[in-house]
């Protein structure tokens, strides 16, 4: 019985789609893991603001130390090697379950952001070089899913369970992730780098569903080409210093890291760590966080179902301009909400202040917080996949790291107005520069999209 070629793709993805599970865990589980170690009964219980705040952004710091980690175990040793030595500090979620005291608490967190560092761009880069063309937004796509539904799991074990046996069930993704790598191919790209001919041409045919002596596609002939190009080059200290001086590196990282910097500081990443805590600011502090935690978390779910099907006919501009305005409509209409709230109390209906949220919701998972990870596998050539992927997703997570941090001072100075105010100028502002910079990259080569780079640069020169 022939398999389809999408269903190869995505069987041999399944790895990577688990680990990305347990990645997006660690994202979420402070939104469940604070509010019961508040509690008397708690084994470990925390006592201050700064320790609340210390277990929300404490992972987020080594998500940045795991990207640049990243660059380099998958550019010398493998796509697929760097995914499983991704999850070798996974086992921080054990030390959590253990945990006797707060410094145990932030240790597992630590290594469980580690992990999710190490993995979190380079999941994207592994998605993008085992996918075909034709499926690449839809697969690219299917990782932001996955981390919805970690999102919303993980949310889920921590209402039902406590705190400590949660943690011991998210593991359960990094080990079962792992077993599965270990039967995923690695990237045919990667393989053709190393010299390895034959064993990426056979792995390549399978994965399009081509027979064994087919390898004169015009996509494995592109592959070998720029392989050539990249092994005539020299890669020591001056080819990485000379990458910032090309266009073709200099122009996607500055776009791709401009694109994760106005989605963080959007507060895709305070919705995430502080979930119960602003939708308790937003709607009221009587109003039951869980509910609303969980219903959002789902309503996500449902949004990036969506986004899998649209991203197959919306252009990759289009989808981030209709997500940049949605995103600051809301966040405007939040803090003009709080206002009134400042004023008059919680006496208001609902209905606004859950639209606006809903809102949110709904217009981050259409752009904001899907493309800059699914752009980071599109926009960089091969040859400096590694280095412009780990530098992205570094600046990445150290302005998750910021927002993250600085999101309970920010509410107690510039008050839940003020702190909403401040996330819809940057996202508006943030939308105008994608606006003017972003490129389409939807059903476009790798060859194309670098070609595209230097083509400007070109015109530029040319009219100056």
């Amino acid at each position: 019985m022939m398999i389809h070629p999408f269903f190869r793709q995505v069987g041999s993805l399944i790895g990577c789609y688990l680990i990305t599970m347990g990645m997006s865990s660690v994202l979420g589980y402070s939104s469940v893991l604070i509010p019961q170690m508040q509690l008397r009964t708690s084994r470990v219980q925390i006592k201050s603001q700064h320790e609340i705040s210390l277990v929300a952004s404490i992972a987020a710091l080594p998500l940045a130390l795991g990207t640049i980690l990243n660059g380099y175990l998958m550019e010398k040793y493998g796509r697929k090697p760097a995914l499983i030595f991704s999850q070798i500090p996974a086992p921080g979620w054990l030390i959590i379950a253990l945990s006797q005291n707060i410094y145990m608490v932030y240790t597992g967190r630590f290594l469980t952001g580690w992990s999710a560092g190490m993995c979190s761009g380079l999941a994207n880069v592994y998605v993008a070089e085992i996918a075909s063309i034709q499926y690449r937004s839809i697969l690219l796509a299917l990782l932001n899913f996955c981390i919805n539904l970690g999102i919303l799991l993980c949310h889920i074990f921590g209402l039902l369970l406590e705190w400590q046996y949660s943690s011991i069930v998210i593991f359960a993704y990094a080990v079962l992730g792992t077993i599965f790598m270990f039967f995923s191919p690695e990237t045919p790209f990667w393989l053709i780098l190393n010299d390895k001919y034959d064993r990426s041409a056979k792995i390549f045919t399978w994965l399009r569903g081509l027979s064994e002596e087919d390898t004169t596609s015009p996509e494995f002939e592109g592959l070998k080409k720029k392989a050539e190009y990249m092994k005539s080059m020299q890669k020591g200290f001056k080819y990485y210093m000379n990458c910032f001086l090309r266009p073709e590196f200099y122009k996607p990282l500055t776009i791709s890291s401009m694109f994760f910097l106005i989605s963080q500081f959007s507060g895709i990443s305070s919705i995430t760590f502080y979930s119960m805590t602003i939708f308790q600011e937003v709607l009221g502090p009587e109003f039951p966080g869980e509910v609303a935690m969980i219903t959002v978390d789902t309503l996500r779910l449902v949004c990036s179902l969506v986004t899998i099907v649209l991203m197959q006919y919306i252009s990759r501009r289009v989808q981030a301009l209709i997500s940049g305005g949605g995103v600051t409509f809301s966040l405007l209409l939040m803090s003009i909400y709080s206002m009134v709230c400042n004023s008059f109390g919680y006496d208001i209906n609902y209905l606004v202040p859950l639209c606006s949220v809903v809102t949110y919701i709904c217009f981050m998972s259409f752009g904001f917080m899907p493309l800059p990870w699914c752009m980071l596998g599109e926009l960089f050539s091969a040859d400096n996949k590694g280095l412009g992927a780990g530098i992205s997703s570094t600046i990445s997570y150290l302005a998750a790291f910021v927002v993250v941090n600085s999101l309970p001072y920010m509410f107690s100075n510039l008050g839940s107005d003020g702190t909403f105010l401040t996330y819809g100028i940057i996202a508006m502002l943030g939308t105008v520069y994608l606006f003017f910079f972003l490129p389409e990259t939807r059903n476009k080569t790798f060859a194309e999209i670098e070609e595209n780079y230097k083509k400007k640069t070109s015109e530029i020169t040319a009219n100056q």
